[in-house]
């Protein structure tokens, strides 16, 4: 079980573990060597990492206080503060080099009316059809902050949590739902969202032993529902490492854990990376797409020298907004606490 308690103790290592493997995925191509270019194509196992680290994440925060009010009012103001100022800036800076004529009119995709604005704003782009929206993974994990308040009460009061994590699977599997590619990328990873709270429920919190008969029960019946849902979309063996799987998630993370314990120094520079990792998830991409802008535009710059440039500017304005975000917030909050009492006074 000491391993298990080590997965709470190294979350922030982890989390930048799982951006670090997404950024990696993202950045994949032919100047990648072969064996790494394998292990990359895999990287998008890094958001389920996520997802399970964030379940674990809300239910301790909601163990310690359960007002469903409070919990939310957490949440929202630790994603969209950050979300608002990077995507603001991020528009602010494509619309001045498209205006100043540096780069094509279609650079960027750009809201074009009040309607787009507000999708974006909003994360209701994600949602609608025909919407523009600036990332998936902020509406969906706004969508999965809503609901888990209610499904932690579930985790608590029931004693089959377990076959919960199944849902999804047999969805994916029998009723193949004609949807979004986007919006499957959420479908396929509520499971292992669900597995991340019963997880630090059960044996987090519980302390309950593994009974190896129902993980292996769970995971078994979750992988025949995925292949035969893969079978029945484009062939078994072509899709078996490309969706997400839930069951491979934990394994993952075990062995991160072990790394983890055993060398300080990648503990210490995931540790930076996991604390910055949702706006380095903000940024990276739109980083990412400029560099290789200015590769064809202005410089010429070999595609692992993008990268590594990508990397790094990310990194270093991920930090900045880091840091920058809690101080705009306390002024924020200061103005109010003046206006509340500029009010009670008149």
């Amino acid at each position: 079980m000491m391993i298990f308690n080590n997965i709470s103790k190294y979350r922030s290592s982890l989390m930048g573990v799982a951006m670090l493997s997404v950024f990696f995925f993202h950045s994949m191509g032919n100047w990648m060597p072969s064996s790494i270019r394998d292990i990359a194509a895999h990287g998008s196992i890094g958001v389920d990492v996520f997802l399970f680290l964030s379940a674990m994440g809300l239910t301790y925060s909601i163990a310690k206080n359960p007002c469903v009010i409070a919990f939310y009012k957490r949440r929202i103001w630790r994603i969209m503060p950050t979300y608002w100022l990077i995507m603001t800036c991020v528009y602010l800076f494509v619309i001045t080099l498209m205006s100043l004529h540096i780069m094509p009119d279609n650079y960027y995709p750009i809201p074009r009316n009040c309607w787009q604005w507000v999708q974006t704003y909003t994360t209701l782009g994600y949602w609608v059809k025909d919407g523009i929206y600036y990332l998936w993974y902020i509406p969906a994990i706004l969508l999965l902050y809503l609901l888990f308040p209610f499904l932690h009460n579930f985790f608590v009061m029931s004693r089959w949590t377990y076959l919960l994590c199944l849902v999804p699977a047999i969805v994916i599997a029998f009723i193949h739902p004609n949807i979004a590619w986007y919006h499957n990328l959420l479908l396929y990873r509520v499971g292992i969202f669900l597995w991340g709270g019963i997880f630090t429920i059960e044996f987090l919190q519980k302390k309950r032993e593994i009974k190896s008969l129902w993980v292996f029960l769970t995971g078994g019946v979750a992988l025949l529902f995925y292949l035969v849902r893969m079978e029945l979309d484009m062939g078994m063996f072509n899709r078996l490492l490309e969706e997400p799987l839930f069951f491979v998630t934990l394994p993952c993370i075990l062995v991160c854990t072990t790394w983890l314990c055993k060398y300080r120094i990648f503990e210490m520079s995931t540790a930076f990376v996991g604390k910055i990792s949702l706006e380095f998830y903000l940024i990276h991409e739109f980083v990412m797409r400029f560099m290789e802008t200015i590769s064809n535009v202005i410089i010429t710059m070999s595609p692992m020298l993008q990268k590594m440039m990508t990397l790094v500017v990310s990194l270093v304005l991920a930090y900045c907004v880091h840091r920058i975000v809690p101080i705009i917030l306390s002024m924020f909050n200061k103005k109010c606490i003046r206006h509340k009492v500029n009010d009670s006074v008149s």
